[in-house]
């Protein structure tokens, strides 16, 4: 079936049998991109009646006029994303148009979840079609996101400061004391720490190394401050449960976290934290039950069938 015939029909009749539809080969993409317009912005192009107005020929040039001054600089964003990652014909001008729409959509709007949104989508743009022209936008609106003081945090937070880190918005120190501060934050609020952000430490610790931004020292002492801090929020988060199992999970890491830091193992801190362990993983023993003598299910059977 041809596309330009199936959208003659009411947007009712197309969301209801859009999936079922056998579109001709060459227009599949085209049917799928109309039909998720009329699907999320279904007042495009439609009468009172609910019907499609009549578009002669599926086409891109078409596709783009259906993109009404109405609608919101975000949606045409998402729009031309549609376009760019479906259609090889005019790709890179698509995503041309996504990108600044994105970044249209970074100054209007006020969601900070948004906003993050807008600069993660004209990065990837970006790393792509290997274009630096956004470059200096996009430090901007990173140092934006990162003077932002917000109580809640999400994924967004930790892919914020990664690329914060590789547009040198921030530097070596400052990112490292960023993720310390999201690592105790963590611990204070949900009381087990981010691993992400100390496996973003770690990595940044090493590539200041490889790049020569600090000496060897310099390196292994601020490694060994990252794991004797894992150490620490982790044993503080073990001390305040309750149940053996977990706090034994957690005095684990501890240990294992003191262990990359180069920590002696008979060192007070070292035999206490051992000792703890130790003491869960008996708990645990004292909970279980052993059976060392055989049952004779043919007994148990035979009684339940008389």
């Amino acid at each position: 079936m041809r596309i330009k015939d199936f959208f003659k029909g009411k947007i009712s009749e197309i969301l209801e049998n859009y999936e079922s539809t056998k579109f001709d080969e060459d227009e599949f993409k085209y049917a799928k991109l109309i039909y998720d317009l009329v699907k999320w912005f279904h007042y495009i192009n439609c009468d009172e009646n609910e019907n499609l107005y009549i578009i002669n020929e599926f086409n891109k040039d078409s596709i783009e006029k259906i993109m009404l001054d109405e609608l919101n600089p975000l949606v045409i964003a998402r729009l031309y994303t549609y376009l760019y990652q479906t259609f090889n014909d005019g790709k890179y001008n698509n995503a041309i148009k996504a990108a600044e729409n994105y970044l249209i959509s970074f100054s209007t709007v006020d969601d900070y979840e948004i906003k993050c949104s807008c600069v993660n989508k004209i990065i990837n743009i970006s790393n792509t079609f290997r274009q630096t022209k956004y470059d200096n936008t996009i430090k901007k609106c990173l140092k934006e996101l990162l003077g932002i003081e917000r109580e809640e945090h999400n994924a967004y937070d930790l892919h914020i400061i990664q690329s914060c880190y590789k547009y040198g918005v921030i530097d070596y120190a400052e990112c490292i004391e960023y993720c310390i501060n999201k690592m105790q934050d963590s611990h204070s609020k949900k009381g087990h720490i981010s691993d992400k952000y100390f496996e973003f430490a770690i990595e940044v610790n090493n590539d200041a190394l490889k790049n020569n931004k600090i000496s060897k020292d310099e390196h292994n002492l601020k490694q060994k401050e990252l794991y004797i801090l894992k150490a620490k929020l982790n044993e503080k988060f073990a001390d305040n449960l309750n149940l053996p199992i977990q706090k034994s999970y957690y005095y684990e890491i501890a240990m294992r976290s003191l262990k990359k830091a180069g920590i002696n193992p008979y060192s007070e801190k070292f035999i206490n934290l051992r000792e703890k362990l130790e003491l869960n993983q008996s708990k645990i023993k004292e909970n279980m039950y052993v059976f060392k003598e055989e049952v004779d299910l043919s007994k148990y059977l035979q009684g339940l069938s008389e």
